[in-house]
């Protein structure tokens, strides 16, 4: 015959102390103003120049630094990733930004023209320009055959 013997259960409990979270001991903090994605438009390299507003509750100097820094040549169709940080006696804080150098929009110039009936005409060529560029890169521009509509009064296009 077996003799159970009873169990011993023992609970523990540990008492941890609560600590609050340790306050910001930074007493001149830095904060950025609004930091936005530039887009510049131009034909031709450029040399960057960036500035990001900053701030902080103290008179202390802040140092601001940029990566990639200001004067950088850049090219239309290159963006770059730029990071910010500014630093003051009592730390730094970083942010970033994206900078891209675009080319200016292309625009098509064409001219509506009203003829009286049974005068000699022709279409005027249209054109084309980039907004600050001479130069069409090699774009070129190339007229379809004149398209009749039915109607009256006749509407004449050419795409």
């Amino acid at each position: 015959m077996t003799t159970m013997k009873p169990l011993l259960c023992l609970t523990l409990l540990l008492a941890v102390p609560f600590r609050s979270p340790a306050p910001d001991t930074n007493p001149c903090p830095i904060t950025f103003g609004a930091v936005n994605n530039l887009n510049f438009t131009t034909c031709t390299s450029t040399r960057t120049s960036f500035s990001v507003a900053v701030f902080s509750p103290c008179t202390n100097a802040i140092t601001v630094t940029y990566s990639p820094t200001n004067g950088t040549v850049m090219w239309p169709g290159q963006s770059t990733n730029v990071i910010v940080t500014a630093t003051n006696d009592y730390g730094s804080l970083t942010t970033n930004f994206t900078f891209s150098v675009v080319e200016p929009a292309m625009e098509l110039i064409c001219y509506s023209k009203t003829v009286t009936n049974g005068a000699a005409w022709s279409f005027d060529t249209p054109f084309f320009q980039l907004d600050c560029c001479a130069e069409t890169n090699g774009y070129s521009l190339t007229s379809r055959t004149p398209v009749t509509n039915a109607g009256c009064p006749p509407t004449i296009t050419r795409t």
